[in-house]
């Protein structure tokens, strides 16, 4: 039994760190481009501080929000470990052995029966590699941080940086 949640406690950190990519490209889009417009808005707005420090403070701060959404997002949205099961069951054509081992209860596990499918998943839980149905590939929208990026410079770049006042 070990061995069926070894291989499922590994889908389920890959299954989680895929998510935590597409959130964290997502939101580091959406916060990079909410820092692209502050740092935008000295052209209209005097502020308080000198350029260098707003700049530095919009672009860290917005990507220290975006690693805790996705942070965030990722755990609060993590698979339980019987749906990990259903879809290790899934992608691997096992048929629902790893679930519906994992779904025995330890009355059911001591029968013959369950020894039986237990033994039978653990025996199969070994021979396959999670790596190979869980891979860690970059998603289409992961681009989307370098349009934020170009979003920032631009900000930088096009606004002017009229003085601060003095306090």
């Amino acid at each position: 039994m070990n061995a069926i949640l070894r291989k499922l406690r590994q889908a389920r950190r890959r299954l989680m760190l895929a998510r935590w990519g597409r959130v964290f490209s997502g939101s580091l889009f959406a916060c990079w481009g909410v820092a692209a417009l502050a740092i935008a808005s000295r052209a209209f707005w005097a502020v308080p501080w000198d350029a260098g420090a707003w700049i530095a403070g919009w672009v860290i701060g917005s990507t220290l929000l975006a690693l805790a959404i996705a942070t965030v997002v990722t755990f609060l949205t993590a698979p339980s470990l019987s749906v990990v099961a259903l879809e290790v069951d899934r992608r691997f054509a096992l048929r629902e052995r790893l679930s519906s081992t994992l779904a025995l209860s330890p009355h059911d596990q001591s029968t013959t029966m369950g020894k039986a499918l237990v033994e039978d998943a653990v025996r199969r839980s070994e021979a396959i590699e999670v790596a190979e149905r869980f891979e860690l590939s970059p998603s289409p929208l992961g681009w989307l941080p370098l349009l934020a990026v170009a979003l920032v410079v631009a900000a930088v770049l096009l606004s002017p940086h009229p003085p601060h006042p003095n306090p």
